[in-house]
């Protein structure tokens, strides 16, 4: 397969450093990418700002995060299409294992779409849904719960 992919971060605010965490006031990025190949084709973009977001080794936590995203796609593994919008009050992700992460979040989002290859499935319709597989969850328009399995 063959693409391109583009990324862009910006730390413009007050970056803190502790011993094992990184903070950052004003944390925004932006993302754009796009791959073909004999397995299919996917294209996505996106793009978020958060007023405080703590980063360390097995997890993250933002404060005051809003975020924009879609993404297009199918081949011989699956496909997806969705579009992501939504702001969260706060927002966290965790490893519990070597493989194995959790998330939530606590907001507003709209987000609508499908996904489905040999990973499993996630449906969602303004806001409301779930997924089955590799990822278990429930989200609703004011927040939700994830759990990588594997």
């Amino acid at each position: 397969s063959s693409g391109i992919n583009a990324e862009y971060g910006d730390f413009t605010g007050k970056k803190i450093r502790g011993k094992n965490q990184t903070g950052y006031f004003g944390h925004y990025e932006a993302t754009a990418d796009a791959e073909a190949g004999i397995g299919g084709a996917i294209a996505g973009a996106g793009a978020a700002s958060t007023v405080y977001k703590l980063r360390e080794r097995d997890g993250e936590v933002n404060v005051g995060k809003s975020y924009t995203n879609a993404e297009v796609g199918a081949g011989l593994g699956g496909y997806k299409a969705k579009a992501e919008l939504g702001v969260d009050v706060v927002n966290a992700k965790g490893k519990l294992g070597r493989n194995q992460e959790v998330s939530a979040n606590l907001g507003f989002n709209v987000d609508t779409g499908v996904e489905a290859g040999v990973d499993g499935i996630s449906v969602k319709a303004a806001g409301l849904g779930f997924s089955v597989g590799r990822n278990m969850g429930i989200s609703t328009p004011f927040g939700g719960v994830n759990f990588k399995l594997w």
